[in-house]
């Protein structure tokens, strides 16, 4: 089982090291609650279908996190390709620029200093990679792109006059929930043989609902700022 870990190149987890040979699903909890992501992907998408346009982040966001429920299904069931660890990976952090992009876009206001906030993510993220290894520089990533995400939503909270800011508090706890159990993994807890990287599927799931939410109200408040000013 380890082989094949190596060989794709992925993390191993608390319920990696409980498969038997030949298992499918490699990682059944896992991977069942990675589908957890499409429901608000999904969700989102049958809400704003009628009129795309007026909400082209969240259709964006909606895309890439559905990819990313089906990746990481894909990826914990099987763990046999680094390709599947990609169709995981790949998605999250592209719908974190996204998303992030968009809120210090916002926020800003100014494209020159976007671009230099941008550059600066880009380089602690690559200083994280190269000053930390295994998973702790994936769990410092997490901790580096959820600060990135949230940091220029509280600026926009203020700006907004704190329009939807019960949805941007309850993604901001369930996402915080979540990078606490994806830590929690490491360690055996007794009734919870299968570890807790579970959790993290789900609470993630929660989490990006109520983003979702909270993104669709600034969508539609600077849509209507724009509209106003001409």
């Amino acid at each position: 089982m380890l082989l094949q870990v190596i060989a794709d190149g992925g993390p191993v987890y608390r319920e990696t090291l409980m498969a038997t040979a030949g298992q499918l699903p490699v990682e059944p909890w896992n991977a069942l609650s990675s589908l957890a992501l499409c429901v608000p992907a999904v969700y989102w998408f049958l809400c704003i279908k009628e009129n795309l346009t007026k909400a082209p982040v969240l259709l964006s966001c909606s895309v890439l996190l559905l990819l990313n429920g089906v990746g990481s299904t894909l990826f914990h069931a099987f763990r046999v390709s680094e390709w599947l660890l990609w169709m995981d990976v790949l998605p999250a952090l592209l719908l974190n620029l996204v998303l992030a992009g968009y809120f210090w876009r916002v926020y800003l206001q100014d494209t020159k200093t976007w671009w230099l906030t941008m550059g600066g993510f880009l380089l602690l993220v690559l200083a994280s990679r190269w000053a930390l290894q295994g998973s702790w520089y994936v769990n410092v990533q997490y901790l580096i792109r959820g600060l990135f995400l949230l940091l220029p939503a509280w600026g926009i909270l203020q700006k907004t006059r704190f329009i939807a800011w019960r949805a941007l508090a309850i993604a901001a706890f369930f996402l915080s929930l979540s990078l606490g159990f994806r830590l929690l993994d490491k360690i055996t807890i007794e009734w919870l043989p299968m570890g807790t990287h579970f959790l993290w599927h789900l609470m993630s799931a929660v989490g990006a609902w109520f983003l979702g939410k909270y993104l669709l109200a600034v969508e539609h408040y600077w849509l209507h700022c724009r509209l106003e000013h001409g």
